[in-house]
């Protein structure tokens, strides 16, 4: 029955029923309850200099200043502060990953041993600026910061030994395929029963996430990747609330997990500059910390090269670390993972956007951020100037394989 036949009334009345209803409602998520991105021009968007705590607290000021001291030592140099301030940064995006492969590489078990996260896309947002000669309401700047949350057990309600119980679990499992290729030191039951505790976490995040919809909003309009509905309706401000509410559970700084960076060195000309650096954190304790780069191999994980906690590519050319003389062995796999050279990236694309063939471990941080239209624009789910989003080919497939994660592993919950 479509939704003139059924009548306005009753078509409500389903819709609520299906937002509140877990066992319809998670398997009707669709992209933008996965891929959530926010209008740029929006007033009132999650910013650290807004008049709430919140922007602050997700993205502390002393991330900010770990964030600059780190750009200092690399070409960038003070571009962070001259150009970004850290008031402009602005939440523009987030995705919601109901399982995040815990291996690293495609083999261990990915759609298995896996675990729930929520992942934020911070972008400094210029407003009422005029750039290249052309005035622009709201423009993103060539630089962003990704931070990555594991769902934490407690916070997914599960009770007393059974969050201990998820814990444990899951750091058996990343010491399993930390540079061993093995994941295989679980017992059967062991398996199972972290199995019922992640599809309880899972379902547990995306419930809430589903929470997240307007109720008298049509649920096709969820469906293909874009912009909240809500902000075309008029409920962009209860949605941003009803988000901020979300991410105090699901985004707290003691939660992270893992944070990466890239900047255009200072003059907001990508295409003319012709250069990017990436920077890699780990989350301690609130803090972040530099984490060195590696790539893991794609067969069975183990660890093919440890660089810095920063990488510099171009459209061009990836960092230059990468192409020293290694064993032939590192070469061949390198030749097959990175794009190394401009006709790597036709090569290459169809495999690096696709989680079934290649983790992000086994690539470089600018392989990954290659594979739009726009040679000069690196941005996977971020907004280059006041251009429509950018959402890159691989964030689309993770959103495909997400939702029919979501269908094959939560069916029978």
């Amino acid at each position: 029955m479509n939704r003139k036949a059924m009548g306005p009334g009753l078509f409500m009345a389903l819709t609520a029923w299906a937002v509140g209803n877990s066992a319809f409602g998670v398997h009707n998520l669709r992209e933008k309850d996965l891929a959530i991105i926010m209008p740029l021009e929006e007033k009132g968007l999650i910013t650290t200099g807004g008049n709430t705590q919140l922007g602050r607290n997700l993205l502390p000021s002393s991330w900010y200043q770990s964030l600059h001291a780190a750009y200092l030592k690399t070409s960038i140099g003070d571009a962070l502060m001259s150009e970004s301030r850290y008031e402009d940064w602005t939440l523009v995006s987030l995705r919601i990953a109901p399982c995040a492969p815990l291996g690293l590489a495609p083999s261990q078990k990915i759609d298995d041993l896996c675990w729930p996260e929520v992942r934020l896309v911070w972008q400094p947002v210029l407003r009422k600026i005029t750039l290249h000669a052309r005035y622009m309401e709201a423009a993103g700047e060539d630089r962003s910061v990704h931070a990555i949350y594991p769902v934490a057990p407690t916070v997914a309600f599960l009770k007393g030994d059974e969050a201990k119980e998820a814990q444990n679990f899951l750091q058996k499992i990343k010491d399993a395929v930390t540079d061993q290729g093995n994941p295989e030191t679980l017992t059967a039951a062991e398996i199972e029963r972290f199995r019922t505790l992640r599809n309880r976490t899972s379902r547990e995040l995306l419930n809430r996430t589903l929470s997240l919809r307007a109720s008298g909003i049509d649920p096709t309009l969820y469906e293909q990747h874009g912009t909240r509905p809500e902000f075309a309706r008029g409920e962009g401000t209860p949605f941003l609330a009803k988000l901020g509410e979300f991410l105090r559970d699901f985004a707290q700084p003691g939660h992270l997990q893992t944070l990466t960076s890239f900047s255009l060195p200072a003059g907001r000309e990508p295409a003319h500059l012709d250069e990017w650096v990436f920077l890699s954190f780990k989350g301690e304790k609130g803090k972040i910390v530099p984490l060195p780069i590696a790539i893991h191999s794609k067969k069975d994980g183990r660890k093919l090269l440890s660089l810095t906690s920063s990488m510099r590519g171009t459209m061009a050319r990836d960092d230059e670390a990468l192409y020293e003389p290694f064993a032939d062995e590192v070469a061949a796999e390198l030749k097959e993972t990175v794009m190394l050279r401009v006709p790597d990236i036709r090569r290459l694309a169809s495999i690096l956007q696709d989680r079934k063939q290649i983790l992000v471990p086994n690539t470089s941080c600018i392989s990954c951020h290659k594979m739009n239209s726009e040679r000069f624009d690196f941005h996977n789910l971020s907004y280059l100037e006041d251009r429509d989003i950018s959402i890159s080919p691989r964030v689309k497939r993770d959103v495909e394989l997400d939702r029919s994660w979501i269908t094959d592993f939560l069916s029978d919950d």
